[in-house]
């Protein structure tokens, strides 16, 4: 399992990597956009195929419970070897619009880490600093 998921990504990276120098994309900005993702599926990958906890955002939904927006890329993640830190000021500037002119809003997060899946509210007008300790 972990010999064919280290392959996988190796496979992943070097076709990157060819296309790259063999000019097959057209510039800097479309290089760029494509090396976040292809880091983020190779960490989440071999952690995975080491079997060690995986931090996944499954739903990020601000508005109410009937009208919302999907804001999954709104929300900062920062991760080091010993912690998960989710930030996020929870308003319209901040996430983008106001999905519900004059009605109060709350940010539904609904996440993975590891085997647990929980859901958090947060209401309109707070800051999300969310740590999560490794074990």
């Amino acid at each position: 399992m972990l010999e064919e998921k280290i392959k996988e990504v190796l496979v992943s990276l070097e076709q990157s990597r060819n296309r790259w120098c063999a000019e097959e994309v057209d510039d800097t900005e479309e290089m760029c956009n494509e090396i976040p993702s292809l880091l983020e599926y190779s960490v989440r990958a071999l952690r995975e195929a080491l079997g060690m906890p995986v931090f996944e955002i499954l739903e990020a939904q601000y508005g109410t419970d009937d009208i919302f927006i999907e804001v999954p890329d709104k929300i900062e993640i920062y991760e080091n070897s010993k912690s998960v830190k989710l930030k996020c000021c929870v308003k319209n500037s901040s996430l983008g619009c106001d999905p519900v002119p004059g009605v109060k809003k709350r940010l539904k997060l609904v996440f993975n880490y590891g085997e647990i899946v929980r859901t958090q509210f947060f209401d309109e007008g707070n800051n999300v600093v969310h740590v999560f300790l490794k074990e």
